[in-house]
């Protein structure tokens, strides 16, 4: 059984390799800044996660490792629902594992032997797609608890109170009273094209990565 204490409000960390130097070494980079846990074999890894003992925001792994090799260990993670944005040491990858590798959320691939400074800028990086992942999930469920609490307020003071009244405690900027199911379905719509954009941003930057892994496999 693994056995963690989770004590910081700093950002989780999990490095995951076989090599214990190799965590330590990065432990040690990154713990000023970071909450950093370490595990030397990736079943240790699985076992915490679907103890739900840790929800990392940033996965770092080497690819070669025994029994599971990080790709292997990604597929069970996405397996139990879990999606991180995850870095990846390798010194080669080709195109059907580097596709493979973006599919399982590999945001950034770093050749052996590590640059603890390197690895230090890509975590801050990757903490802002986590983030970015952590305000999606939060306005998404913003918007479905406004929407169940309208909802439970007109059905309760529906035999009370016209509709219409309630409506208008609900005015747009210029007096128009649209209703407030307008009014959310406005915000529900403004949402997503905020997040559509978020999402093609996030598809640009795979791109970017994809042809950066193909200039690496060119260059084997």
């Amino acid at each position: 059984m693994v056995n963690i204490k989770l004590e910081s409000s700093k950002p989780l960390v999990a490095v995951v390799d076989d090599e214990k130097e190799i965590t330590e070494l990065l432990a040690e980079e990154l713990n000023d800044e970071f909450q950093v846990v370490q595990f030397n074999a990736p079943q240790k890894f699985i076992e915490a996660i679907k103890t739900n003992m840790i929800t990392p925001a940033v996965l770092i792994t080497d690819l070669k490792m025994p029994i599971l090799n990080g790709l292997e260990m990604l597929k069970l993670v996405a397996e139990l629902g879990l999606s991180v944005p995850t870095i990846m040491f390798s010194g080669y990858l080709d195109k059907d594992d580097a596709i493979t590798a973006l599919e399982l959320g590999v945001i950034h691939i770093l050749e052996k032997p590590i640059d603890t400074s390197v690895v230090r800028d890509v975590v801050k990086d990757s903490i802002v797609d986590w983030e970015l992942m952590q305000t999606r999930k939060d306005i998404h469920e913003l918007a479905k608890q406004i929407k169940e609490l309208y909802s439970t307020l007109r059905l309760s003071i529906s035999n009370y109170v016209a509709k219409d009244i309630v409506d208008k405690i609900f005015m747009t900027q210029d007096g128009k009273n649209e209703g407030f199911d307008v009014l959310l379905d406005n915000i529900e719509n403004k949402l997503e094209v905020l997040l559509n954009e978020e999402m093609l941003l996030s598809k640009a930057k795979q791109a970017q990565f994809k042809n950066a892994l193909a200039k690496q496999a060119g260059r084997s």
